[in-house]
């Protein structure tokens, strides 16, 4: 019964190990994306996410976009790969 548990407790630590690295993958993809600000975004004060993200992609060829504050208020910006 103690090599059983034993068995266990290895495989749930490779699974742990294997999902933390996957993560770490994740992250660093995450990290080669760049912004700028979009140059086709004519709706003044970006108040819509998902619209901001359409324009983004389909008029842009940007990965995403996403409304965020810029002082004084938020603005559109297209996140493009590095």
């Amino acid at each position: 019964m103690a090599k059983f548990a034993s068995i266990i407790i290895t495989l749930l630590f490779a699974v742990l190990v294997s999902f933390a690295a996957l993560e770490t993958l994740t992250v660093v993809e995450a990290q080669k994306l760049c912004y700028k600000p979009s140059k086709t975004w004519t709706g003044g004060v970006c108040r819509d996410r998902i619209a901001c993200k359409n324009q983004c992609v389909n008029f842009e060829g940007a990965r995403y976009g996403s409304c965020t504050f810029e002082f004084p208020h938020n603005k559109c910006r297209c996140y493009f790969q590095c």
